[in-house]
């Protein structure tokens, strides 16, 4: 029944610049963590741009460090996508696989607290 179609107004969303940070700031970021895998996720974060759920969901297979480029699978929208990789991040992943050896998973949790949670019952 068309007559009887109700049309509501939409309602506009603020449209707000993203925050962008300078050279300094970026540099902090990324010296603040200890551990060169929170380094490494930030850097991924930010400087490919990756959202949550794109890099928890980052096989090592999705790396490839020749044509310096990281594969997003069903990134926003279901979508692949291809992002470019940086000299210092493609270092800093070797350097990261030479020392925790993932498999699958690109980012996994610390091993010895899901161990401690199997045991504990």
């Amino acid at each position: 029944m068309k007559e009887m179609h109700v049309v509501l107004p939409s309602i506009e969303r603020v449209k707000k610049l993203h925050v962008v940070l300078n050279q300094r700031e970026i540099k902090q970021l990324l010296k603040t963590p200890k551990l060169l895998k929170h380094r490494l996720v930030l850097a991924m974060l930010y400087g490919c741009g990756l959202r949550n759920f794109g890099l928890r969901n980052l096989q090592c297979r999705d790396l490839d460090f020749d044509r310096k480029m990281v594969h997003v699978r069903q990134g926003k929208g279901r979508k692949d996508r291809y992002v470019p990789l940086s000299e210092m991040q493609i270092r800093g992943l070797r350097k990261y696989f030479l020392a925790e050896n993932p498999t699958t998973w690109c980012f996994t949790g610390n091993p010895r607290y899901s161990k401690s949670i199997d045991s504990s019952g």
